[in-house]
């Protein structure tokens, strides 16, 4: 009979649009963001963007990302009910023009935004 085994089980962390699984290097950049409702990565951007907010308490969400003169509109999660708790977004920006974005989160009508680049 051999050595036991043990296995460490981890919960994998997948973005609430997609079943993709977030790396460590994506978690560890966004854990980092510690003084913002909205955490980006990366910053500026190329295509992939990472969005992530935490929610004390349950309350209906839209996540939307407009150029900076506020003219197009790029819908991530259209307005529903989520729980409290982490949502993490994935976001293929490839069609958009370089420039800066606005990042908005809006939750039970209060609207937090933050400003990205992207190259």
């Amino acid at each position: 009979m051999g050595a036991p085994l043990r296995f460490v089980l981890q919960k994998k962390e997948t973005f609430s649009n997609s079943d993709k699984e977030l790396s460590d290097d994506v978690l560890k950049a966004l854990s980092e963001q510690k003084n913002n409702f909205i955490k980006l990565y990366p910053n500026p951007f190329k295509s992939d963007l990472t969005i992530s907010y935490t929610l004390e308490k349950a309350s209906y969400v839209e996540v939307k990302i407009t150029d900076i003169n506020g003219t197009k509109n790029s819908i991530v999660e259209k307005g529903k009910q989520q729980k409290a708790g982490k949502h993490t977004y994935f976001f293929n920006g490839a069609r958009l023009k370089n420039g800066l974005y606005v990042v908005t989160v809006t939750a039970n009508n209060e609207k937090k935004t933050r400003i990205i680049a992207k190259k």
